[in-house]
């Protein structure tokens, strides 16, 4: 798929191609008036007929014509800080993550948020992680890994394409006071992210800076 249809004024491209028409056509009207050819002209009228043919073949555009230069994958790290939301029992804090997130539908990320018109599935991912503070407290609740317990959960585009809005359960082992055998708990998380892909981030908020960040 292009993006002629998003980035490309119709309109705007046909008044264009028109107004090369008409410019070339009055010129051979006149050309035929004077009876007399002028080398000028003609070259004038053949650089017309280049641009007419120019401007269909090649929209206007700023951005990639094809999808697949702005979007190569779906599976790409981030990293962020959840807060744990507090209930009576509940885990009190946060942690900072690691994690990856994974995209619903294809995004151009060559063409700005702001600019983008788009759908719930193409800002919302399937988000998953682990936390880098441990949860364990002895007699009470230990780690789902070694150190690290497991997150789940969504994330949503705020801002940029490389930031998110998380949300979700930790998932941790819960310790039974009485008989001492542990099950599974989830501790419900908010959180934001950013994308491990930094340079692009950066671009989308300070531009001049990362110019310089860019291989030479």
């Amino acid at each position: 798929m292009d993006n002629k249809s998003f980035i490309t004024h119709n309109d705007f491209e046909n008044t264009v191609i028109n107004s090369l028409e008409k410019e070339k056509e009055e010129y051979i009207n006149n050309e035929k008036k004077n009876n007399r050819p002028d080398e000028s002209i003609s070259n004038y009228i053949g650089q017309i007929a280049r641009a007419v043919v120019y401007s269909k073949s090649n929209p206007v555009t700023t951005y990639p014509e094809k999808y697949e230069t702005g979007y190569k994958r779906t599976l790409v790290p981030d990293f962020g800080y959840i807060t744990y939301i507090p209930y009576e029992g509940s885990i009190k804090g946060g942690s900072p993550y690691v994690g990856v997130y994974i995209s619903l539908s294809p995004v151009n990320k060559n063409i700005p948020l702001k600019l983008s018109q788009l759908s719930f599935s193409q800002r919302f991912s399937i988000h998953t992680g682990v936390t880098l503070n441990s949860l364990e407290k002895t007699g009470f609740r230990d780690d789902f890994f070694s150190n690290y317990s497991l997150m789940l959960g969504g994330g949503y585009k705020i801002l940029t394409h490389s930031t998110r809005l998380n949300f979700g359960g930790v998932l941790f082992k819960k310790t039974d006071a009485i008989s001492g055998n542990s099950s599974v708990a989830i501790q419900p998380y908010v959180g934001l992210s950013i994308d491990i892909e930094i340079r692009k981030w950066l671009e989308g908020i300070i531009p001049t800076f990362t110019k310089n960040l860019k291989a030479e």
